[in-house]
């Protein structure tokens, strides 16, 4: 592969699975930057970082120029936020993905890799779930209007290293060392099925091959 055609960029490359997908690109050879609110705290040599807000299309456009693909993990990833402030999650998982992938048409990306959720075919999730689904639908129109690639990676339950309370085995984990219990919200019936997010990075780098264009 040409090397200018290795150039990729990272929306939310400092959070969870951005930074894992981050590290998994540079170490498959990918040209790497990472675009987040805040720089990352994971960075490597290699990655350049940008600090920029995707609310603001000019620095969106800016950063996107010379990447060829696109990743976007930005916005806000915790549901009982979502639920709380469903005007942030508005802007933030629908306008700003809407941001990203119009300004990697306007930057002639060659493919756009959204994270989504398991979340967008339950009925649980609140605004969440509601904002991935309609990012799905964004992106699925403006491929069919703009004729962009893209792959919609719907996350299910992700663990490991760098998560935070946000998450569930971070908290379970937790709660069983520093009080001896586990509080769980639930009937006991509930089914899970979790991947290591450094697994859930690797796989999120194979879905670039054009095998999964137009895919879930």
């Amino acid at each position: 592969m040409e090397q200018s055609k290795k150039k990729v960029i990272v929306f939310g490359g400092s959070g969870f699975v951005g930074s894992h997908t981050a590290d998994s690109l540079t170490e498959r050879g990918y040209d790497v930057t990472i675009f987040d609110l805040k720089e990352s705290l994971y960075l490597k040599d290699s990655q350049k970082m940008i600090i920029g807000d995707i609310l603001n299309y000019n620095d969106v456009l800016k950063s996107i120029s010379g990447h060829k693909f696109v990743y976007n993990f930005s916005g806000i990833s915790d549901i009982d936020e979502c639920h709380n402030n469903p005007l942030e999650t508005i802007k933030y998982n629908i306008l700003g993905n809407a941001n990203v992938i119009k300004a990697s048409i306007e930057k002639k990306a060659l493919k756009y890799m959204f994270a989504s959720s398991a979340y967008v075919t339950s009925s649980s999730g609140s605004f969440y779930r509601i904002s991935k689904l309609s990012s799905e639908q964004i992106i699925e129109e403006f491929s069919k209007e703009f004729k962009i690639s893209y792959v919609l990676l719907r996350y299910g339950s992700l663990y490991g290293e760098r998560s935070d309370r946000r998450n569930s085995i971070y908290r379970i984990i937790e709660e069983a060392l520093c009080t001896n219990k586990i509080e769980y919200y639930g009937d006991g019936g509930e089914t899970r099925e979790f991947i290591h997010v450094k697994d859930a990075a690797d796989l999120s780098v194979d879905a670039l091959d054009n095998k999964y264009n137009g895919e879930v």
